[in-house]
């Protein structure tokens, strides 16, 4: 049954490019993670690791900037924090040049 999941993954990014796929705000995409985990751990692990990205990677994220220490976090809606390794690099520049446009 991992199997199928993994096939459909691989369907989605051969038909999906990855120009054309929202910006995950982790560091590995959502798709990339759930592949590994199927394919490492089996099914329902990779399901569930789904689940949880499903239900935290887009709504209601806030982005942390420590400025002491000079790196960012992100809050997500489940209150789970982010450090900024698992961030993508997508979202800290956007919000980078976010921060350079106000000064």
């Amino acid at each position: 049954m991992k199997y199928i999941l993994l096939y459909l993954i691989k369907l989605y990014w051969l038909f999906i490019p990855a120009n054309k796929r929202r910006t995950c705000i982790y560091h590995k995409s959502c798709s990339r993670y759930v592949y590994d985990i199927a394919n490492e751990k089996g099914l329902l692990l990779g399901l569930k690791a789904l689940i949880y990205r499903i239900k935290t990677c887009r709504p209601n994220h806030e982005i942390i900037f420590l400025d002491k220490e000079n790196t960012f976090l992100i809050k997500l809606s489940n209150g789970t924090i982010l450090q900024e390794n698992e961030i993508s690099e997508n979202i800290i520049s956007t919000y980078t040049k976010t921060l350079e446009n106000k000064i």
